[in-house]
């Protein structure tokens, strides 16, 4: 019940339709007239966006002041030099709305969504997979018999499109995010 009580973002994992396992960092909530203390501590934790694939801005569609809001945030974004990342946009609290008011969002790009009630849950989280993808890469590698733990990280992170086996490995033909396949190419013993 603390207003401000923390200004660290939360992060969770989530599995995506496809099985795959991708992290979401939950920074806090946009305020407008902010108070000047708080500024600099919202702006650093709203900076480390930058590192993000994939922005996801969740609306809560039943206050009737969201469109001020999400201006709002486009123009933080703007001003931080984000507004280039990937971005979706997701309607949330569906559920509490009037028929007339769901009538209203139509024209708005995004996906209507109810947290609370799971509904359309699953079809915001096949488009957060099909953005993401859209920023992997297919590389060819060798991975020798003895490298498991190189192998491991392969099964676990990647979308083995070909492979092949000769006498001391495998030859593979993967599609990942690039810094899956950085991590992967790296001696993954050390």
């Amino acid at each position: 019940n603390k207003l401000f009580a923390t200004l660290d973002p939360t992060t969770r994992r989530v599995k995506l339709p496809s099985g795959r396992t991708i992290l979401f960092t939950d920074t806090v909530g946009f305020i407008r007239k902010l108070p000047t203390e708080l500024v600099a501590s919202f702006r650093a934790t709203l900076e480390e966006t930058g590192s993000a694939d994939l922005l996801l801005h969740v609306i809560d569609a039943s206050d009737p002041g969201w469109p001020a809001q999400e201006a709002a945030v486009l123009e933080i974004l703007k001003d931080l030099k984000l507004d280039h990342l990937p971005r979706l946009t997701a309607y949330n609290k569906m559920d509490r709305l009037s028929s007339s008011q769901k009538r209203r969002l139509e024209h708005q790009e995004g996906y209507w969504v109810s947290a609370a009630k799971g509904s359309q849950v699953g079809e915001l989280l096949q488009a957060i997979e099909t953005k993401l993808t859209h920023q992997w890469i297919e590389k060819d590698l060798f991975v020798p018999y003895t490298d498991r733990k190189r192998l491991a990280l392969i099964h676990e992170h990647t979308e083995i499109l070909e492979q092949s086996t000769t006498d001391d490995g495998f030859h593979l033909r993967i599609r990942t995010h690039p810094a899956t396949f950085a991590q992967i190419i790296h001696d993954p013993r050390q």
